[in-house]
């Protein structure tokens, strides 16, 4: 490792993104999720309870009913198990032998969860090998923060310091900074942002800083992402005005399921069921057809960050 390169960058170089092909592993978070709902598929398709289950193959019903909810991270000798006693074929024990070992996987976000806050070590979960990742948001989006503005919001959001119960600023920007280079990879998640114009308005930082940071989103939306600002007067379908921030996150893999992380003070919400996911499917859908057009977005972005700096100057 040479004197520039951190032990984040190194794992996800490991993860195989770097070679020009999407990484082969995704959220273990995700592969959790999939792997309790194939056990659970395939319980039922034998007729077997969880006590039934239990007896059979010599686990506990508890940890069978933890690994259907995806509340347990899973160990590969008793998934076998588990799947010797369902007489499932060889092909399906496969399935769930590979699933296991991706959910059971640590990514570099696990060892300093504590230090970057746990709530973004959940969100680098998510997005570790999604095909594309699409934000609504209400604050300018983790993903495309400058290094200064990280800084800037880490030594005074003091809801942020509460909500995780321990952080520190430096350790946050540093993994902010390795996502950020997750998003740039060859094979990385396609990425779309709508950002609320009160992003513009509303001071986040010292102005000379939000004008930075304004100019660099103006910047990348004309380069390899998607901005789109949502105007204040925009008028929504239905007048439906979203409650929160939220982000869609796709998979590779149809199988996979779609995921919606929802913003709150103190935690992010994350929903699998499909039928909620669809809903904020809808919402996204019709916030974009609200927003202004990439080109109109970054015209705006310009005209804000030009803006400040005359307010700054005078």
């Amino acid at each position: 490792m040479t004197k520039h390169e951190s032990s984040q960058e190194l794992d996800l170089r490991d993860s195989g993104a770097h070679h020009g092909e999407r990484a082969q592993v995704i959220s273990p978070y995700v592969c959790r999720l999939r792997l309790a709902r194939e056990l659970a598929g395939f319980r039922k398709r034998a007729g077997l309870t969880h006590e039934a289950l239990a007896r059979k193959s010599g686990e506990s019903k508890p940890k069978i009913s933890r690994l259907e909810n995806g509340h347990l991270r899973p160990a590969v000798d008793d998934v076998l198990a588990i799947a010797e006693a369902l007489n499932i074929s060889p092909d399906e024990t496969a399935m769930l032998r590979t699933l296991t070992e991706g959910a059971a996987q640590r990514g570099w976000w696990e060892k300093q969860a504590r230090d970057m806050g746990r709530r973004q070590a959940a969100i680098a979960d998510l997005e570790q090998g999604a095909a594309t990742i699409r934000e609504y948001t209400t604050f300018v989006p983790g993903l495309l923060q400058t290094s200064d503005f990280m800084r800037a919001i880490a030594q005074h959001d003091d809801l942020v310091l509460a909500g995780d119960g321990h952080f520190e600023p430096s350790a946050m920007v540093r993994a902010r900074a390795t996502r950020q280079r997750m998003l740039r990879l060859p094979g990385g998640p396609s990425y779309e942002t709508i950002i609320d114009e009160l992003v513009l308005r509303r001071p986040t930082a010292p102005p000379g800083i939000l004008a930075e940071q304004l100019r660099h989103l103006a910047k990348v939306a004309q380069d390899d992402v998607i901005v789109r600002v949502l105007p204040i007067g925009a008028i929504l379908h239905n007048y439906r005005v979203p409650n929160s921030a939220f982000t869609l996150y796709t998979y590779p893999d149809p199988t996979d399921p779609v995921i919606a992380s929802v913003d709150t003070v103190t935690s992010d919400i994350v929903l699998a069921d499909v039928g909620e996911v669809a809903q904020y499917e809808r919402l996204w859908n019709r916030l974009r057809e609200a927003a202004l057009s990439p080109e109109d977005s970054v015209d705006l972005l310009t005209e804000a960050a030009a803006d400040l700096e005359r307010t700054i100057r005078s």
